[in-house]
């Protein structure tokens, strides 16, 4: 009875204030934004306002009422130090017909209740569409989750870390591998090997049929997705994980991985200026192994993933704590159906307030940092944070390469 006498209190409700809002700070859709919200565990940031409107000077935060269990960590990304608590619900205002309020949730609405409701504003139908119109299954999945749930217990989503060495790539295998109980496809007990192996790639198997891959190629990362689901379509089931890393840590952590450093330098009794002269010879020897080894993962998989700049991506990453999601890849590519999760490597100590939304379940821990193995070099590891490179030395490790020179850049190397 009420929807139908009191149609047009609701409808004005409804168009009152989100879509004039929406418009005003420049919001292309309320199905975008949905989007953004479901990358964001239930909130989008838009800072675009109509510069000659009343919120010229403002942003405009977006919140999302079924994700409020996250809105404390959303809310201090915009205002440090505010604090968030829910008030109290209806059924406890309401005790004696709490179990009817609940009810409403599933109450099943009619053809004529849903077309009564829309009326013909395209506001309503919109905001009624991304919710699943009342009862009908929803196409943008309102869900603090990246990853869609598996289809079936057979086949589960696929995560693949492509990232960079010495990126952080052991912890995060580390963090899928213990959170979903995986074991990796190594040689059988009879000796003979599985049918799924790939050449540069460490594959792991999971509960609820998740698969895993690890690898630093590209290429081995599309052929060994190819290979696990080779009729892989239709909903989001992949996530694409990869991450940045300050060239002040990463190029000394290649350093020590290279047979320059390495273990002996661990066991070595050496002076901070002859460990330099030594990280300078590394430089100098190896500079176009340190193109290709920053070349061969992020720009072309940030590019298949749609992003315009890494200058931009440092921006949201700026905004979301240490973190971005692109999920407008090349539909023609090897990772079509997947999302991208970038994780700035800096950020790490925020990575466990996020990264369960994106997968439900993940549970990250970093491994031991390099002075933790070589405790005998701390100190002069360490020393090289503040390293100052010569023009020389950044020349011959970028090469004048444009990708190169804006990851040095967005570090302010």
């Amino acid at each position: 009875e009420f929807i139908m006498n009191q149609t047009e209190n609701i409808q004005e409700n409804m168009v009152q204030v989100l879509p004039s809002l929406l418009k005003q700070f420049g919001a292309t859709s309320l199905e975008e934004e949905f989007v953004k919200m479901n990358a964001k565990s239930g909130y989008s940031l838009l800072d675009n306002p109509d510069p000659l409107g009343p919120f010229s000077k403002c942003k405009l935060l977006f919140l999302r009422m079924e994700d409020s269990e996250n809105w404390q960590g959303a809310l201090e990304t915009v205002m440090p130090g505010i604090r968030y608590r829910k008030n109290e619900a209806r059924t406890e205002a309401c005790p004696a017909i709490a179990h009817h309020y609940k009810a409403l949730q599933n109450y099943e609405y009619s053809p004529e209740e849903r077309k009564k409701l829309i009326g013909t504003d395209k506001h309503i139908e919109s905001y009624l569409r991304v919710y699943g119109n009342l009862g009908e299954k929803s196409s943008m999945g309102a869900t603090t989750s990246g990853v869609s749930a598996p289809a079936s217990e057979s086949e589960g989503p696929v995560v693949v870390i492509l990232n960079t060495p010495k990126s952080g790539t052991g912890g995060l295998t580390n963090a899928f591998v213990r959170s979903f109980k995986c074991g990796e496809h190594q040689q059988g007990p009879d000796g003979v090997k599985p049918k799924q192996e790939f050449d540069q790639v460490a594959h792991y198997s999971c509960l609820k049929g998740m698969d895993v891959l690890r690898t630093h190629h590209p290429e081995a990362a599309s052929k060994a997705l190819a290979a696990i689901r080779p009729n892989f379509q239709g909903q989001k089931q992949c996530l694409v994980v990869t991450a940045i890393r300050d060239p002040r840590t990463w190029i000394p952590s290649m350093f020590m991985q290279s047979p320059l450093g390495g273990r002996k330098l661990c066991d070595a009794k050496i002076g901070l200026r002859g460990f330099f002269n030594k990280y300078h010879e590394f430089i100098m020897r190896e500079s176009e192994f340190i193109q290709e080894t920053i070349l061969e993962v992020r720009p072309p998989l940030l590019k298949h993933f749609g992003a315009t700049s890494l200058e931009d991506e440092f921006a949201k990453m700026e905004d979301n704590g240490g973190y971005s999601i692109l999920n407008g890849p090349d539909p023609l590519g090897p990772f079509s159906n997947c999302e991208l999760l970038f994780l700035r490597m800096e950020d790490a100590a925020n990575w466990p307030s996020f990264i369960g939304d994106v997968m439900p379940g993940l549970r990250y821990q970093k491994n031991r940092s390099r002075s933790e193995m070589c405790p005998g070099i701390a100190n002069q590891y360490a020393a090289l944070k503040d390293y100052e490179y010569s023009d020389e030395e950044i020349n011959m490790m970028t090469g004048g390469n444009p990708n190169i020179i804006s990851y040095f850049n967005v570090y302010g190397l």
